[in-house]
């Protein structure tokens, strides 16, 4: 049965625009499997980001309200902003119909605020065909977690002090491997990985005692991403292993960084030569 099922998925994914990209990676520029996954994530995203009309696998367009619009102004007077959803991933291949709509209760309010756009209670519901009643409960369990959902409610209500960095690095304390946090907040993977990397550099220099204004020269972050990861820092200060995991982890960015820079470099003289 599990075979079965394993055979299935593979057929699947070999179906997706993503596997094409990866498999041409492959063949074209003799990369290995981890540098062509890397590089197609980010082909995609740069194809579905400069071709705003276009849709891969899984996508659909949705209207959402502006992120800019205030809360309690008529929905039919604010500005409305076509956004794409992903709503069918590779990813929820191995999960059942329950786990499928509730990892999207989370990620598609991610999607959309990505977009500058903030979908309603009401936007989840009519897309998933959930009831509202099941997409409260489903809020009460990520509360419990501490996760937070950008809707429009939620974020006229507590601000827009959320980001992806901050929810990307609760969801990694809490025992979240990257490829999962990509799938919950639907960002590349890559972004998901330098986030961490970040965060592990920053963790570096207060362990070491450097002020804000050294760490932000240091790491070219903000202030004020240096006093967000100075909080996340502080709050779980106590896990030592996931802070023993990211101190190894700082040794390692300098050469991750290396590794795909030769990655593009292959790609770069590769094509120099046809």
């Amino acid at each position: 049965m599990l075979k079965r099922q394993n055979n299935s998925l593979n057929r699947i994914k070999q179906k997706t625009y993503l596997y094409a990209i990866l498999s041409s990676l492959r063949k074209n520029y003799n990369l290995s499997l981890k540098e062509c996954e890397l590089l197609s994530n980010d082909f995609i995203r740069a194809y579905t980001s400069d071709n705003p009309d276009k849709l891969i696998d899984g996508q659909i367009f949705y209207s959402a309200v502006s992120k800019d619009e205030p809360s309690g102004k008529p929905i039919s007077d604010c500005v409305k902003i076509r956004i794409k959803l992903t709503i069918i991933s590779i990813d929820h291949a191995t999960l059942s119909t329950t786990e499928r709509c509730r990892a999207l209760i989370y990620s598609l309010p991610w999607q959309a605020l990505e977009q500058n756009a903030l979908l309603t209670d009401e936007d989840l519901s009519f897309i998933l065909n959930i009831s509202p009643r099941t997409i409260f409960r489903i809020y009460k369990e990520y509360k419990l977690q501490k996760l937070y959902i950008p809707t429009r409610g939620n974020y006229h209500s507590f601000g827009a002090g959320q980001s992806h960095k901050s929810e990307t690095l609760k969801l990694f304390f809490q025992g979240k491997l990257p490829n999962e946090i990509a799938f919950y907040l639907h960002h590349s993977l890559s972004s998901i990985e330098r986030y961490i990397d970040d965060f592990s550099r920053v963790m570096n220099g207060i362990e070491n005692n450097l002020s804000i204004e050294k760490l932000s020269a240091v790491t070219k972050l903000s202030k004020n991403v240096i006093r967000q990861y100075f909080a996340i820092y502080e709050n779980n200060k106590n896990n030592d292993q996931i802070l023993g995991f990211l101190r190894k982890r700082a040794a390692f960015s300098l050469k991750k960084n290396i590794f795909r820079s030769k990655s593009y470099a292959k790609i770069k003289t590769k094509r120099t030569q046809i």
